[in-house]
């Protein structure tokens, strides 16, 4: 090792004293010539790389914090295995990667990207891509408002325009506690671009000093991950507990589990820790077989329905499901939102919402809506039975 004086060092050897200058170290790596003329031959004869062309230079931080053997173990292991990871992460991770080729535009970028509630108007759109011909498709009622699904031209497009497509959500039901909370920043292009990146498979590093949103990007992104790939499972890690505190008190999602210390400390009505969700879903198992008995009710269903969850799937399956298949059948091609409100069969178990669920002003395609809304609160009501059975 030599200091930026081009003095060797070594703190090793007592009799070398004397600390070294400047803040630059020179790593001199010694050959042995005689296996180096075996691998240069064999390179020549039979090609591949010269794997003295690159070299990985591992370095301790402190003294304390020496966990060579430990790292050489990891990789040796993960060199020996077949992991179940995509090649770009196992190169990368390894340090034998180009972390350029493990950008999203390197891979296999979405064609189509549903930003979810990232943009807050069609102003924010065009700010996030500057530069950019953007062509915007109204919703079903004919606006163009938030949420947002773009579609992003494919490299031999040329100077196609990005698609930016408006729709409405699903209705998620009658009761406020089922709104999920919407986001209210308006993310920069920069940001923007890392929420993009981060959506996409690949290696996304997002850098700034404190205070330039880093963690409410992340939280974006995993957002919409989320509601991108529904049925995929995030693994969030973090440096510390205090940023993984930071990043699950800005995600109001419901399907969330905790592991490390200083669970406690988190400032939300939930407990995310381990035992926290298995003491969550057990009280929660109860008021779900609650609602089922008084959905029963509310049908004419006398029968003790919510003595299990098991019980309570059959009556789902056997009364709920049939008579929603039953309405949707007799509303099919109806154009009159009376007709629709009138056939709607539910109406005496979401009598309890804080505000009606359907109204005067609503045409067919509103008293639609809304009733779906109501069915797709059953279904979450089946779902999360199901889940805790």
């Amino acid at each position: 090792m030599l200091d930026s004086e081009g003095k060797i060092f070594n703190n090793l050897d007592p009799q070398l004293r004397g600390l070294p200058q400047g803040q630059e170290r020179k790593v001199r790596v010694r050959l042995d010539s005689a296996q180096y003329a075996i691998d240069a031959a064999y390179k020549a004869q039979h090609g591949g790389d010269l794997v003295y062309e690159t070299f990985n230079v591992i370095m301790k931080r402190k003294a304390q914090e020496n966990n060579f053997k430990a790292i050489l173990e990891c990789i040796r292991d993960l060199m020996n295995t077949n992991i179940v990871v995509p090649e770009w992460l196992h190169d990368v991770l390894l340090g034998y990667g180009d972390p350029q080729e493990s950008h999203y535009t390197s891979l296999t970028p979405l064609q189509t990207v549903d930003f979810n509630d990232t943009f807050l108007d069609q102003s924010h759109v065009k700010e996030s891509f500057p530069n950019k011909k953007i062509e915007f498709k109204p919703n079903a009622k004919g606006s163009v408002a938030p949420p947002f699904r773009v579609q992003f031209p494919s490299s031999n497009e040329g100077d196609a325009p990005i698609v930016c497509e408006s729709y409405l959500p699903p209705e998620p039901g009658p009761y406020p506690e089922l709104k999920r909370k919407t986001n209210s920043i308006r993310f920069t292009p920069a940001q923007v671009d890392a929420i993009l990146a981060g959506t996409n498979e690949g290696f996304a590093q997002v850098v700034g000093p404190p205070g330039t949103g880093k963690t409410d990007t992340a939280v974006q992104i995993i957002s919409n991950i989320y509601h991108n790939f529904p049925h995929q499972r995030i693994l969030l890690v973090t440096h510390s507990n205090r940023a993984l505190n930071d990043i699950f008190e800005k995600i109001a999602e419901r399907h969330l589990l905790r592991l490390g210390h200083e669970a406690e400390t988190l400032e939300t009505q939930e407990d995310f820790s381990k035992w926290g969700r298995v003491q969550y879903m057990l009280g929660k198992r109860l008021e779900l077989l609650e609602e089922v008995g008084r959905l029963a009710r509310s049908i004419g269903i006398t029968a003790d329905v919510e003595y299990s969850c098991e019980t309570a799937q059959h009556f789902f399956l056997f009364n709920i499901v049939a008579r929603w298949e039953e309405f949707e059948d007799r509303v099919k091609d109806c154009t009159d939102p009376t007709k629709i409100i009138e056939r709607f069969p539910f109406h005496e178990f979401f009598n309890d919402a804080p505000e009606s669920v359907f109204n005067s002003s609503m045409d067919s395609k509103d008293a639609m809506r809304a009733a779906q809304g109501c069915f797709r609160h059953l279904k979450v009501l089946q779902h999360s039975m199901r889940r805790s059975h």
